[in-house]
Order: C-alpha cells, then structure tokens, then sequence
C-alpha cells in the first residue's frame, strides 16, 4: 500500500475547453493521466480510505469485466484523456451522468474523486449533494431560505476562494414532487438543472449527475427540455444491469435472521 503522499500530487493548472470556445483556468491534478492511469489514483483513494477511515468498505476497488468500461469512460471524463475520450465516442470539457442500478459504485466513484482531490488540490473541490437535499431546501417555508433563493443558493455554491465549485447531483429522480407557498408540486431538482447548464456554458464549472432511472424515466419526470440540458452538460455512461455489486462485500460475515 501507497503511503498517502503518494497519492498526493501538484496542483499544476490546465485550459479545459467549454462550448462557447472559450477558456477557463482551473486546477487539474488529473492532468497529463491516462484513463487507466487515473483509475490507478482512485483505486489508491479507494484502498487508502478503507485502510484508514472505512473498514467495510472491500480493501481494494471492485472493477471486474462487468463494469470496466463504464469506469473507464469516467475516469476518460475526469482525466480528460482525449485519446479516451476519442475512443469512446465522447465530448471534451463535459461533466457525466452516471445510470444504473443501485449498488454499482456510481455515487463511490464521485466519492473517491472528491477524497483524491481533497488530498491533491483544495482550492477547487468536487461538492456532492443529494437530490433530496435540494428537494427539502426548496420545501423551506421561510422565504429567504426555499423557493428559489435555495435554488440560488445551492446551485451558486463557492468555494473560499470565489471559485462557484464542480458539484455531483446524486441520485436524481429518487426525490418526491414538492410544493411551495401553495403552488402546484413540482421535482424541484429539474428547476435547478438549467442555473447549472448556464454555468457550465459560460464559466465551464462541471455538473456530474447519478442516477437509478435511464433516459425515458429522466425526460418523463422532468421533462425533454431538462433532458437535453443534461445531456449538453454530461456524457451519459451507463451501467449494464448485471454490473457488479459493490456492496456485497461482507467483512464481518454478517448474515440476516
């Protein structure tokens, strides 16, 4: 096993392209890595933390041929490995939008690139909030706090240092319809994707997405037009049905009564 400061690295910055043909500078510490390459920084992330933080975790990171690809297209998208990006058919400069069953690591892999950059850069870090989280903030009844200012106020997050932060959306489509001051319930994380896609087309600030539901579900609960901004914002990967449980592991041999 790696020590820790193995896994850290410098903070060197890189031109990330954005769609209006512009550029903005933001740290990278993923520069310069192959796809298989930063897949080897996470599985070290991954095999650090169960070592010291999260013994139930399986001690190395579950990638079996079942998966493989749909991991490697992600770490693609994070390394911005253009030759992957080329092979896999996919999009520069794009945040992702992770779909597949329950219990496939999409919500680990996000997990483990906020931890790698946790130890690697922390002027530009990767936020993870729960789509329920934006459904209960919109609930809020007091004024300054739900409706749209919590849409503001979650989807302009910034960092200490002015930056407005990378954010991953997690588990979209599992939040309820709510309603606010009387009005008719709505899926209140649709109203928040199009502050996100404004982002991303003017400051290029990255949007990552997991999900349970495939493309039909998405466009029938938040409508075609929310849809297509996702898919603007993210290359889609998908996770075969039979991909392999990551929590099937059982250091404790625990079984159910």
């Amino acid at each position: 096993m790696n020590n820790i400061a193995d896994i850290i690295r410098n903070n060197p910055h890189t031109r990330i392209f954005i769609p209006n043909d512009t550029t903005v500078t933001r740290s990278n510490p993923f520069q310069g890595k192959t796809a298989e390459q930063g897949l080897a920084e996470l599985a070290r992330t991954h095999q650090y933390l169960a070592e010291t933080r999260y013994p139930a975790w399986h001690p190395e990171l579950n990638i079996t041929e079942k998966n493989r690809k749909a991991v490697l297209k992600f770490c693609a998208a994070i390394t911005q490995d253009l030759d992957a990006l080329r092979a896999f058919g996919m999009r520069p400069g794009r945040g992702v939008l992770l779909s597949g069953p329950t219990s496939v690591g999409k919500t680990h892999l996000l997990e483990l690139v906020k931890y790698y950059l946790s130890f690697t850069d922390k002027d530009q870090p990767l936020v993870i909030t729960k789509a329920q989280e934006v459904q209960y903030a919109y609930a809020k009844k007091d004024k300054d706090q739900g409706g749209n200012q919590a849409f503001k106020r979650i989807a302009y997050k910034k960092h200490h240092n002015g930056l407005i932060v990378n954010q991953s959306f997690d588990d979209i489509l599992s939040e309820r319809p709510t309603s606010q001051w009387g009005e008719p319930p709505v899926f209140a994380f649709a109203e928040l994707i199009p502050m996100r896609e404004e982002l991303f087309t003017t400051q290029g600030v990255l949007s990552h997405f997991t999900t349970n539901y495939r493309s039909q579900e998405i466009s029938e609960r938040y409508g075609e037009r929310v849809l297509e901004r996702l898919k603007w914002m993210c290359e889609i990967i998908l996770f075969p049905e039979d991909a392999t449980n990551w929590r099937a592991y059982n250091p404790y041999n625990l079984t159910l009564n």
